[in-house]
């Protein structure tokens, strides 16, 4: 086995350069297997080193399997199966009406394996549905599938999709005890990735501080006053609270608020509007109009939204000196967000690449 990276350049006369195209992917990072004459024989289903490691073990042992499956081993149809599944060769669902077409010569644990296939596969297409329909309902079934016992492949994209979905959803919702849940299962099953034992973390402090407010909502229900805006701060920063939710109560927090507490909320409106605008951009929303709104909330908006915010718009303003053809547009853009966040500040690179993208069009 030779160890080959290949880089797309987009440049005129770069050998191989659509080679990542030819090859039947659409983007980076992308891994496969091929024989001397190029001549994809594999695709590891996840992009995980175990998944890696998988697939080289199948490529190892499929040959030998195939011969046995061929002289009419039906055991040996049943694990080709397997491999071919491993290899990206197949479907899940085509694996899973296979197998249970040779239910008969399976083992309990292959048809067992068969199942989880399937379910691993279900989980994400469900994940994949969230994307293309907001309102698919799509983390309300996977928690339905945890409360039924059925529980993705520890280490699997599935799994890692499946329990960052059902938390989002805790979080929407309120639900200490699922958020608790959630953690505990991302600690067990993602033990090994950082970014998931990050997130089991902060879903306990969730949790904690939505107990914390619920102490408050019953003092409050017991007559205390005044307790309007330590309510509303409290769902802000554990973003518990919707931009519409926030609106309708900020009014009256404000009257009760203290002086510190006054900048919080309004500070904390105009974050929840940004990311507000941003998970509408990566869903339905009109980009166009989304990125002339983060322009102006990011250029002339008092408070000016959290610095923490602007790697969160590098897209959106990525795309916009893509689209733009007067380099004015993109001088005048980069010295308001310079002035108003200063040199030293995360804005930087967006400057950059504004500032890049306007010099390009004067030497076009």
């Amino acid at each position: 086995m030779v160890p080959y990276l290949n880089i797309a350049t987009h440049l005129e006369g770069v050998p191989y350069d659509r080679l990542l195209q030819e090859k039947g992917f659409g983007g980076y990072p992308s891994l496969a297997f091929m024989d001397a004459e190029g001549n994809v024989i594999g695709k590891p289903n996840d992009r995980t080193v175990a998944s890696f490691a998988s697939s080289r073990d199948a490529l190892m042992s499929i040959d030998s399997v195939r011969a046995k499956a061929e002289s009419g081993d039906k055991n040996a149809q049943v694990e080709l199966l397997f491999l071919e599944f491993t290899l990206g060769n197949i479907k899940a669902e085509e694996l899973t009406q296979a197998v249970e077409a040779l239910a008969v010569h399976a083992s309990a644990k292959q048809l067992a394996r068969a199942k989880q296939v399937g379910l691993d596969a279900r989980i994400y297409d469900l994940y994949v549905a969230s994307f293309n329909d907001p309102n698919s309902g799509s983390s309300e079934k996977m928690i339905a599938m945890l409360q039924a016992g059925e529980l993705p492949t520890p280490g699997s994209r599935s799994c890692s999709v499946f329990w960052s979905s059902i938390g989002a959803q805790a979080q929407k919702s309120g639900d200490t005890a699922l958020l608790r849940r959630v953690s505990k299962g991302m600690r067990a099953d993602l033990a090994s990735d950082k970014q998931s034992q990050e997130m089991a973390t902060n879903y306990e402090r969730i949790a904690t501080g939505l107990d914390e407010r619920d102490t408050l909502v019953e003092r409050q229900d017991s007559g205390e006053a005044n307790l309007d805006a330590k309510i509303l701060l409290l769902e802000a920063r554990l973003d518990a609270v919707s931009l519409t939710s926030f609106r309708e109560r900020l009014a009256a927090a404000l009257v009760v608020a203290s002086a510190n507490e006054q900048i919080e909320l309004l500070q904390a409106d105009i974050d929840l509007e940004v990311n507000t605008l941003m998970v509408s951009y990566w869903s339905d929303g009109d980009k166009e109009a989304i990125q002339v709104q983060l322009f102006t909330l990011f250029e002339n908006h008092e408070p000016a939204p959290s610095e923490s915010l602007l790697g969160l718009i590098s897209y959106p303003i990525y795309n916009f000196t893509r689209s733009v053809t007067d380099p004015k547009v993109l001088d005048d853009h980069a010295a308001a967000m310079n002035k108003r966040y200063g040199p030293e500040s995360g804005i930087n690179k967006l400057i950059k690449t504004m500032t890049d993208a306007a010099s390009a069009l004067r030497e076009a």
